[in-house]
């Protein structure tokens, strides 16, 4: 019996030195994430290498909503007759001309295109370079320990670019990540 009492008491003090190591847990790791949350931004050095990526939007948007309505109405002659990935770039995805007109209009400012896929380029330049394609200086972010580029204002497409409603993606501020507990 004596040995139950004494099993019982290590036990409640083991569970109470384990429950206090758990409460201070939280603390030690709210503080390391606030401390890495803070983030630094400085200028971008003009040498600095910057990689973004540069996206046209899809055609024939109206067609292709009633095109997608049909697929998923069981009484259509289209129902359940999708596009092959190839056919729907055809039909709906940007035009060729376009894609080979932001290819030019970049490399013309010295940037140099990575690669190519159906929907844009993924491009790569120094921060000088992409800051003068755009027409606004780059910053350097670093928030945990991960560092990006943004553009500290508002991006400005090049004149021949305009009429193409493109997307510049990676060189935009980015939300902040909060932790909700």
């Amino acid at each position: 019996m004596r040995i139950n009492r004494i099993t019982a008491a290590a036990l409640c003090a083991a569970g109470m030195l384990t429950t206090q190591a758990a409460m201070a847990a939280p603390t030690r790791a709210a503080a390391a994430m606030q401390a890495d949350s803070q983030a630094t931004v400085a200028a971008a050095s003009a040498q600095d290498m910057v990689e973004f990526g540069v996206y046209l939007p899809l055609r024939h948007t109206a067609r292709l909503e009633a095109l997608i309505a049909q697929q998923h109405d069981q009484n259509s002659a289209r129902y359940h007759q999708w596009l092959e990935p190839s056919e729907f770039l055809q039909k709906f995805g940007p035009r060729q001309e376009d894609i080979a007109a932001v290819k030019h209009a970049l490399t013309a400012r010295g940037l140099t295109i990575v690669s190519t896929n159906g929907h844009g380029v993924r491009v790569r330049g120094t921060a000088a370079a992409v800051a003068q394609a755009f027409s606004t200086p780059l910053q350097k972010v670093t928030r945990h320990s991960h560092t990006r580029f943004q553009a500290r204002n508002g991006l400005r497409l090049p004149v021949e670019l305009a009429a193409i409603d493109l997307r510049v993606v990676g060189l935009g501020t980015m939300p902040e990540h909060k932790v909700h507990a």
